[in-house]
C-alpha cells in the first residue's frame, strides 16, 4: 500500500458520534508510519463544518456517507485526499450505495485514490467484484469462540415443555376451531384449508428429516409456533444460564421491537428468582440515556445484567462484559411502498450476517454462548444479507443528489448501484420532488431544490425551515424540524405510558397539533433554563416526562440548521458571534416569557403567531394531508372517518394528541407520514385550516365557476364563491411569486419582494374569515357532470 498519506477520509455509517479509536487502529493495521499516526488528529465532521475541515492537512475527517457526496460537490475528485476508509459497509444504506458508485467512477479518474472497505461481515466477493476484482484482505478478529446453540439444542438442555394450550403451540387456534366445528358446520369447512394444513404438516415432516434431534424434541418442535417469540423459552434459557452454566457475564435478548422488549422484561421479573439475581435493562433509541446508563456498568457482585434490545446492540454499541446471546432471529424494518406512498413496519427474519453479528458480541471478554429462538434448518434459509436500504425507503434525498451533482438521467445512473432500486421507485421519487417544488416538470432542479440538496435532512424538513426563515417564524420551526429530525423530546418508557400522553394532552391546549407540542415542550424546557438555570430546567424534564439528552440534541441540531439558512443567505441578520458550539444570534425574550434562541429578533417576528407556524409545517409536508368526516353512528355514537388525499383510508396513532378526539374544529390535517402496522396510521399530525391548505399547497389555484370550486389539485378542491375564490387565487400567485424571487436570490431583501404579501395573508390566517372557514373539501377524483352542455339537443326519435 501506499504509505505517502496527503489525507485520509474515514466514512462512518452511524447516527451518533463516530469510532474514532476504532478507525485509527484500522489505520495502523494497514501499515501507517507509527510517527505518521501521531501527526493526526481524528475529527468528526458535521455537514456544516465540512469545508473547514476538508483544508486542513493534519486533521483526520470521519464523515457520514453524505458528506463525501457533498465533498464530491464542493472539490471536484477529492484532489487533497488520498486514501478514503469506509467503515459499516455491510449495512448498506441509501448512501453507502450511492458513495460507491461515486467512488467507483471516481477511482477510474484517479488511480492514485486508495478506497478502503471494511466491515467485520461483509460480503467481501460482492464488493470485490464490484470494483472491479479489488484485492481482499482478511485480518484475523480478535474475538473468543462462541458456541452457537439451535432450538433442536435448546429445548432439552434447558427442559422446555410445551404445554397443552400454551400461546406458543402452533395447533391451538385451529383446534378450537376444529371443537366448533359441528355436522351442520362441516360443509362449511374450506377446502383450501385442508390443502394448506396438508402442506404445513409435509413441509413440518420435511424439516424433521433435516435436524438430528430426538423424537421428543422433534415433538415439541412441530407442536410449537416458529413464527412468535416464545417469552416462556427466553425465561428458561435465561433461568439456565444464571442456574446451571453459572458463567459470569451479562445475557444480551435480541427482539424486534420496543413492544416484545417489554413483554420479555415482564416475563423474566414474573419469575422470582430472575427478579432477585438479575438487574434488567431495557436498551431502545427512543429511551433517554439516563434509563440506559446501567447497560454500561458492570452489575454488583452477586447479579447478574439482562440487556433486552434491538438490532442497535449489533453494531452501534458495544457492551464490554458480554458472554451470552439469545437471539429471536427477527428485526422489525422500515419498508416504503412507492406505488402506496406507504411505510410499512414489519418485523422480518434477519439475515446469516445479522445473525453473526450478533453472535459476535458474545466472544468480546471470554468464551461466550450464543442462543439462537431458531432452527439451524432455518437459519440456513436465510439470506446471506439483508435487504439494501436503497430497496425500503422513499429515494427523494438521492435522486435529489443526482441532479445537483449533476450525473445524468436517475434511473440511468442509478442502474450503476451495487443493486439497483426498481424503477417505479425511481419514478415516483421524482414527482414527489416535482410536487415539492424542487424539480420542474421537465426534471431540471429549481432553485428550491438547489437549496434542499445541501441540507442534511428530508426534503420536505428542509422546505419547511425555509418557509420559517421566510415567513420569519425561525425558532419555533426550526425546533419542529429538529424534533421530527431527532426524536419527540418526551419520554417513551412503557412504565408512564399514561402519565406521557396527559402531559403531551396538557401542552396542546386548545391546539390538536403534535408538532406544537413538541415545540411548547422545548420551549418550557428553554425558558425555564434561562430564567432559574440548568438545575431548575432538570427539574422541569422530570416533572413533564422530558428527556434531558434528546432536548440538549434538538438544541444542537438548531443551532446547525441556523447556520445553514444564514449561510444560505435566507437570514440576513450579521451574526453576534460565530462559534460553532452556539446560537449565532443572542437570545429574543418575549413578554409572555417565550425564548427564542434562533434567529435573532427579526425573523421571529411572526414566531408567536400558531397559524403562521402551521403554515410553514403545510409548505413542507404537502400532500400529506388527510381529510376527516365524523358524524352520528347509528348506535348513537360519533364515527370518524379518515382519508389521505391519495383515497387511502386512515386512522390517527393512538401516541397523537388527536389520537382519541371526535370533533374536530377543521376538516382537513397534516401529518409527516402514514405507517402500516395493525392498521395505516398517521404519524405527527396537525389540524390545519381550507387556508394553509389553499395557500400553501405546491401548484397553482384554478376555479370552476359552474361548480363553484377551487381546484387546489388533481385530487382535491374547495367548495368557494367567486369573489372569495378571485381574492384568493390573486394572494396565491403574489404569494408564489414572491417566495420564488426570495428563495432564487435569498440575499435579496424581503421587504422588496412584495413583504406587503405575505401580512396580508397572516392577516387573513389570523383573522379566519367566516366564508373561508365554512369552506367544504370536495374529493376532485369523484365523477361528475361534464362541465359543458351539449351543442344541439337531441334528435327526436321519430315513430
Amino acid at each position: 500500500m501506499n504509505l505517502c498519506v496527503k489525507q485520509v477520509w474515514g466514512v462512518q455509517r452511524t447516527s451518533s458520534a463516530p469510532n474514532r479509536e476504532g478507525l485509527l487502529q484500522h489505520l495502523w493495521l494497514f501499515a501507517l508510519p507509527k510517527n505518521a499516526m501521531r501527526r493526526w488528529e481524528a475529527s468528526w465532521v458535521t455537514r456544516f463544518v465540512l469545508k473547514v475541515a476538508c483544508h486542513d492537512a493534519r486533521r483526520l475527517p470521519i464523515a457520514r456517507q453524505a458528506l463525501c457526496c457533498d465533498a464530491y460537490r464542493w472539490k471536484m475528485f477529492l484532489g487533497s485526499v488520498s486514501h478514503i476508509v469506509v467503515d459499516e459497509i455491510h449495512e448498506r444504506g441509501v448512501d453507502t450505495d450511492f458513495l460507491l458508485i461515486l467512488l467507483r467512477d471516481l477511482i477510474q479518474r484517479r488511480s492514485d485514490l486508495k478506497v478502503v472497505l471494511m466491515s467485520a461481515t461483509m460480503d467481501s466477493e460482492l464488493f470485490a467484484r464490484y470494483f472491479g476484482g479489488a484485492p481482499v484482505i482478511s485480518i484475523r478478529g480478535r474475538t473468543y469462540p462462541v458456541q452457537n446453540f439451535y432450538l433442536e439444542d435448546i429445548i432439552p438442555m434447558v427442559g422446555y415443555v410445551l404445554e397443552d394450550g400454551s400461546p406458543y403451540a402452533r395447533w391451538e387456534a385451529k383446534g378450537k376451531e376444529r371443537r366448533r366445528n359441528t355436522r351442520k358446520q362441516a360443509l362449511a369447512i374450506d377446502p383450501e384449508q385442508i390443502e394448506e394444513a396438508r402442506e404445513t404438516e409435509c413441509q413440518e415432516q420435511a424439516l424433521a428429516g433435516q435436524l438430528h434431534a430426538s423424537q421428543k424434541t422433534l415433538e415439541t418442535l412441530s407442536r410449537m409456533n416458529l413464527d412468535v417469540i416464545n417469552y416462556e423459552l427466553i425465561e428458561s434459557i435465561v433461568l439456565y444460564i444464571d442456574g446451571v452454566l453459572k458463567v459470569d457475564g451479562a445475557v444480551l435478548i435480541f427482539l424486534p421491537g420496543m413492544a416484545e422488549m417489554v413483554r420479555c422484561v415482564e416475563q423474566l421479573k414474573s419469575n422470582p428468582r430472575l427478579s432477585n439475581s438479575c438487574l434488567m435493562y431495557n436498551l431502545h433509541s427512543s429511551l433517554g440515556s439516563s434509563e440506559q446508563h446501567g447497560v454500561f456498568q458492570r452489575p454488583p457482585k452477586g447479579k447478574r445484567k439482562v440487556v433486552i434490545g434491538t438490532n442497535i446492540m449489533e453494531t452501534s454499541i458495544t457492551i464490554d462484559d458480554a458472554v451470552f446471546v439469545i437471539d429471536s432471529g427477527m428485526a422489525r424494518e422500515n419498508r416504503y411502498d412507492a406505488r402506496k406512498s406507504l411505510s410499512q413496519l414489519v418485523t422480518v427474519n434477519v439475515s446469516k450476517a445479522n445473525c453473526r453479528q450478533r453472535q459476535g458480541r458474545a466472544g468480546r471478554v471470554r468464551e461466550g454462548f450464543c442462543f439462537c429462538l431458531f432452527t439451524s434448518a432455518h437459519f440456513e434459509t436465510l439470506d446471506d444479507h439483508q435487504l439494501c436500504e436503497m430497496h425500503r425507503v422513499p429515494l427523494e434525498g438521492l435522486i435529489l443528489q443526482i441532479y445537483s451533482l449533476d450525473l445524468g438521467d436517475e434511473v440511468e445512473y442509478l442502474q450503476k448501484a451495487l443493486s439497483p432500486p426498481e424503477e417505479h421507485a425511481v419514478r415516483s421519487s421524482v414527482r414527489a420532488l416535482t410536487t415539492l417544488g424542487a424539480l420542474t416538470f421537465d426534471k431540471r432542479l429549481t432553485s428550491l431544490g438547489h437549496h434542499l440538496a445541501n441540507l442534511p435532512l428530508d426534503v420536505r424538513i428542509g422546505k419547511m425551515i425555509i418557509h420559517g426563515a421566510i415567513l420569519h417564524c425561525v425558532d419555533p420551526v426550526l425546533t419542529i424540524a429538529a424534533c421530527l429530525a431527532v426524536r419527540s423530546p418526551f419520554l417513551s418508557a412503557m412504565d408512564y405510558q399514561t402519565e406521557v400522553e396527559a402531559v403531551r394532552r396538557a401542552f396542546a391546549g386548545e391546539y390538536m397539533s403534535d408538532h406544537l407540542v413538541s415545540w411548547f415542550a422545548y420551549a418550557s424546557w428553554i425558558a425555564m433554563q434561562h430564567k432559574e438555570g440548568a438545575s431548575a430546567a432538570k427539574k422541569l424534564c422530570a416533572r413533564y416526562y422530558l428527556s434531558l439528552p434528546t432536548l440538549k440534541q434538538i438544541q444542537s441540531t438548531k443551532r446547525q440548521y441556523e447556520r445553514y439558512l444564514y449561510e444560505a443567505g435566507f437570514i440576513e441578520e450579521t451574526p453576534a458571534q460565530s462559534s460553532y458550539d452556539r446560537f449565532l444570534y443572542g437570545p429574543v425574550l418575549t413578554l409572555d416569557d417565550r425564548v427564542y434562541e434562533s434567529g435573532g429578533e427579526r425573523f421571529n417576528a411572526n414566531a408567536g403567531s400558531v397559524k403562521c407556524i402551521l403554515s410553514c409545517v403545510v409548505a413542507g409536508l404537502y400532500p400529506n394531508i388527510a381529510r376527516v368526516k365524523t358524524g352520528a353512528s347509528k348506535k348513537g355514537g360519533t364515527f370518524v372517518n379518515m382519508t389521505t388525499f391519495d383515497g387511502v383510508e386512515v386512522l390517527i396513532h393512538p401516541s397523537s394528541v388527536a389520537g382519541k378526539a371526535k370533533t374536530f374544529a377543521s376538516p382537513l390535517l397534516v401529518y409527516v407520514d402514514k405507517v402500516k402496522t395493525s392498521a395505516t396510521f398517521l404519524r405527527d399530525v396537525s389540524m390545519v385550516t381550507p387556508l394553509h391548505v389553499i395557500l400553501f399547497s405546491g401548484g397553482g389555484l384554478e376555479y370552476l365557476p359552474k361548480y363553484s370550486e377551487l381546484v387546489v389539485d388533481d385530487m382535491t378542491a374547495f367548495k368557494c364563491g367567486n369573489e372569495d375564490a378571485t381574492l384568493l387565487k390573486h394572494l396565491k400567485d403574489q404569494l408564489d411569486s414572491a417566495l420564488s424571487q426570495k428563495i432564487n436570490d435569498p440575499t435579496q431583501s424581503w421587504e422588496s419582494t412584495s413583504s406587503v404579501v405575505v401580512r396580508a395573508i397572516l392577516r387573513l390566517l389570523k383573522d379566519d374569515f367566516e366564508s373561508v372557514r365554512h369552506m367544504t373539501v370536495v374529493d376532485h377524483r369523484q365523477p361528475r357532470p361534464s362541465l359543458t352542455a351539449p351543442l344541439a339537443p337531441p334528435e327526436a326519435v321519430e315513430d
